[in-house]
């Protein structure tokens, strides 16, 4: 007999791991079946609880909930340059302006005014409550400025995308008045300029004797101040325009509107999370329970616990 077993142990090298797998798989199991009450239990209770708080933070009005929908509200601009007024004067690009804007003190100043909010009626700071809730996105590169507001409240998220749009739209506006009034005032300083020395140069040209060095100089200075005048006309009128006809500076993309739905929070996500967590937590504390109650069935553990 003894031959034989050997004979199987070298025939079959796994036979006893598999045996201990199988029996250490059979514990778990029985174990698992044992508590299988106090694991249904907790995982039925957390179930329940959690549905229960679900489902009472819907029925509840927004402002009463204490986990209420929000809703959150876009919209996207694109940012445009201002064109025919080229100027020496150091100035800011429209994208330079709303790249700086949107990040100001000013710019959650005006937001949080438009919505009414005082440090009397918030529990924190005007400032820090619109920025908890506004998100700007601008890519200098495209011109792309995505505003995002979130509220439970649908109507003062909308109220408040549609400020700072309005906010965006007045520093580019003003940016473009105040580059076109730098413009034009170095254009009268070009065509004053051009005008006085084209007078000049017809003086000298009458002085001069014809076909003479003077003359021909004088000649060339009052074609080439004639050229720079009529330019300089041609760009003041180009402005002039441009600001008669009030170019669109800000494309609107995607105008803010009411949501339709909401954007959090997932509360089947949640739930789902809470009934996974509280049966890990159950299936713990039966292994738990159940290596207490060997231990203390055990009277050589007892006695080391003991000592």
């Amino acid at each position: 007999m003894a031959e034989i077993h050997i004979q199987d142990q070298l025939e079959n090298p796994n036979s006893n791991y598999n045996s201990d797998e199988e029996v250490f798989l059979i514990d778990i199991l029985a174990v698992l079946w044992r508590y299988k009450i106090l694991i249904g239990a907790i995982t039925l209770g957390a179930a329940i609880l959690i549905f229960l708080y679900s489902f009472i933070s819907i029925k509840l009005p927004g402002e009463k909930s204490y986990w209420p929908n929000t809703y959150t509200v876009q919209a996207i601009l694109k940012i445009n340059e201002i064109t025919n007024t080229n100027t020496n004067t150091n100035t800011n690009t429209n994208k330079e302006i709303v790249n700086y804007g949107v990040t100001s003190n000013a710019f959650l100043d005006y937001i949080a005014n438009d919505l009414g909010y005082t440090k009397e009626n918030l529990k924190t700071s005007p400032r820090k409550a619109v920025k908890e809730s506004l998100k700007t996105d601008f890519s200098e590169k495209t011109g792309i400025l995505k505003l995002s507001f979130e509220s439970t409240n649908k109507e003062k998220a909308l109220k408040a995308v549609q400020a700072a749009q309005s906010y965006v739209e007045s520093l580019v506006q003003d940016n473009f008045t105040k580059t076109c009034e730098l413009a034009l005032s170095e254009i009268e300083m070009q065509i004053n300029q051009a005008n006085s020395n084209i007078l000049l140069s017809k003086e000298k040209m009458d002085s001069a004797i014809k076909n003479t060095t003077a003359y021909v100089n004088a000649e060339s200075d009052y074609i080439t101040y004639k050229q720079i005048y009529q330019t300089a006309t041609i760009q003041k009128e180009k402005i002039l325009a441009q600001i008669e006809h009030k170019p669109s500076l800000v494309t609107v993309y995607q105008p803010a509107e009411l949501p339709e739905t909401k954007t959090g929070p997932n509360r089947g996500k949640t739930c789902l999370i809470v009934i996974v967590a509280a049966f890990f937590v159950s299936v713990f504390l039966a292994f738990a329970i159940n290596a207490v109650k060997n231990i203390m069935s055990d009277p050589e553990a007892v006695k080391k616990f003991q000592n």
